[in-house]
């Protein structure tokens, strides 16, 4: 997996069912500086493969708020 325009690999990562269906959910935590996420952004990508090799690739709002 990586996450933001700096391209940042996950350092942390497991399964867990957040939501209650019954379905692992990847958690995954990047580094902050890896991630190249600036003040003023509003989306970051999040892009990888799985393990039989398909792509996947997913973007979403960010709040850079208390950004200084």
């Amino acid at each position: 997996l990586r996450f933001g325009p700096g391209g940042a690999m996950a350092i942390f990562s497991h399964s867990n069912d957040i939501n209650a269906d019954g379905i692992p959910d990847l958690i995954a935590r990047f580094p902050n500086l890896d991630a190249g996420i600036a003040c003023g952004d509003t989306t970051a990508s999040l892009t990888g493969s799985t393990e039989s090799g398909d792509r996947l690739s997913g973007r979403d709002a960010v709040d850079t708020s208390r950004c200084n």
